[in-house]
């Protein structure tokens, strides 16, 4: 079954087409991959799977519901969540305080029940802060808990951001770039962490991402956008060897 699906997917920001016509189907638990050269459009994809930028016509269904005019925090709520290309934390509050931030909108208590220190409060708080420990303890963050988010290393506070998209217990998550600025060894760890993540949370994962290494060892299926425009999709070593995706890539046409 499929967990997300476009048709006919285009913005045009007055002649400039940014996303045009694309029509892509993710199933449920699958890892997909979505690259491109600069400029080809994968961020603002994500910003109308997101609902940052409304579609100049096509249409988002998520999980069999159509989520085209849907707003952003709505489908936060259905169970989309992203992390960004330019890190997006709150870096002057503590690693543990960024990741409870997350988990504020599974919280049901009052503001009676916050002043008063009541049992429904600190039940609720207590499965937050357990569940936040957990991920940080998976993401190997756990003894940095009481650090600020801005003074860890820049592939720490990378790590930090899937966990909070991993705080409210979502269906998809989208990852920008998740290992931007991380290191051979960094990446490969993050690779399994992913992989390990879409396993035991049961989730559908799709990713922009650079690093073909990463890429073509995580992903199950790949779709390549240039210029707005799918040009391929298929699985790794298939997409690696199409002559569209190689000329986009490399500005010259594959030998036939």
């Amino acid at each position: 079954m499929s967990m997300l699906k476009t048709e006919s997917l285009s913005i045009h920001f007055g002649g400039l087409k940014a996303v045009d016509q694309v029509n892509l189907e993710i199933q449920k638990g699958q890892l997909f991959g979505l690259i491109g050269p600069n400029g080809a459009g994968k961020t603002t994809f994500f910003n109308l799977l997101t609902g940052v930028y409304r579609p100049t016509l096509g249409k988002i269904l998520f999980d069999g519901k159509d989520i085209t005019s849907t707003p952003t925090v709505e489908r936060s709520h259905l169970g989309i969540r992203r992390t960004f290309q330019n890190i997006r934390l709150f870096k002057g509050l503590t690693v543990l305080e960024n990741a409870l931030i997350a988990y504020d909108q599974k919280l049901s208590y009052s503001i009676f029940d916050t002043f008063a220190l009541n049992k429904k409060f600190d039940s609720q708080e207590k499965v937050a802060a357990e569940k936040a420990l957990s991920l940080l303890q998976l993401f190997q963050l756990d003894r940095h808990v009481h650090e600020k988010a801005g003074d860890l290393p820049y592939g720490a506070q990378r790590k930090l951001e899937i966990i909070r998209t991993l705080m409210s217990d979502p269906k998809l998550i989208l990852l920008d770039e998740p290992a931007a600025g991380m290191n051979h060894s960094e990446t490969e760890q993050l690779m399994n962490l992913i992989r390990k993540v879409r396993d035991d949370f049961n989730l559908t994962v799709l990713l922009i991402e650079h690093d073909m290494k990463l890429v073509m060892g995580l992903c199950e299926q790949i779709a390549v956008l240039d210029y707005g425009v799918k040009i391929a999709q298929g699985a790794p070593q298939e997409v690696s060897r199409n002559p569209k995706v190689i000329e986009a890539y490399l500005g010259l046409e594959a030998e036939s």
